[in-house]
């Protein structure tokens, strides 16, 4: 195991994420060239710039952490090891060429198969989420100030995050009665948006891959600030 603390951790990959959310912001809103990996799954030059800074930033200061990202060929090395960063360069790539700025980097990390630590960061609006196992959960807003998530009950408004695509193809009608149906991109700023408050749920059809959900596991949750 790594003499590496959580906390040094931490700060590295806030340091990561800060310097990949300057880069995709220069590509923000410009004329992008978009390929496809696949059906539906649209892909940039800034995906792969902030995917390639944010490997050599913390793999640097972490040799020996093992590394899984949407943007990358994922190697079976990482199975051997006990820490693995968990990333997706840009969750939303479709908000991002379409210039709404409903979009995240997105930074987790698991320790013996259970996520200890994630970061969630939208660089259009300069939100950042933030979490580590036992150190509460955080949130620095538009305005710069910073503030520690809490469980919040008693709310009766019910507001559920929900993709355009799915909106518009009426999957959530049935919800309308009783929801206020909100349309937010990016699975991964959604969810942090429901650790803030602004948001009661997010539905989605069908499995969410390793790095959609890793930093989640640390920041969406609206768990206790012991948490």
């Amino acid at each position: 195991m790594s003499g590496r603390t959580r906390e040094a951790d931490l700060a590295l990959a806030l340091a990561a994420v800060a310097e990949a959310g300057d880069a995709v912001l220069r590509w923000f809103g410009s004329e992008l060239e978009v390929t496809h990996k696949g059906p539906d799954q649209p892909l940039t030059a800034a995906d792969l710039e902030a995917d390639w800074m944010l490997r050599e930033r913390l793999l640097a200061a972490t040799p020996d952490y093992g590394w899984l990202s949407e943007e990358t060929a994922d190697s079976p090395d990482r199975l051997g090891r006990e820490r693995v960063w968990i990333v997706d360069p840009i969750d939303g790539t479709r908000s991002f060429i379409q210039r709404r700025p409903e979009f995240a980097i997105s930074v987790g990390l698991a320790e013996r198969g259970q996520a200890v630590l994630g970061v969630v960061a939208n660089p259009a609006s300069g939100e950042v989420f933030r979490a580590v196992a036992g150190g509460g959960a955080f949130l620095r807003d538009r305005s710069g100030e910073e503030r520690r998530l809490q469980v919040q009950e008693g709310t009766t408004a019910c507001s559920l995050l929900a993709s355009r695509a799915e909106l518009a193809a009426g999957e959530l009608d049935p919800f309308r009665a009783d929801w206020e149906l909100r349309p937010v991109g990016s699975t991964a700023y959604k969810l942090a948006l429901i650790a803030a408050g602004a948001g009661t749920a997010f539905h989605r059809r069908g499995a969410k891959s390793e790095w959609e959900a890793c930093a989640q596991g640390r920041c969406w949750c609206r768990k206790p600030a012991a948490w």
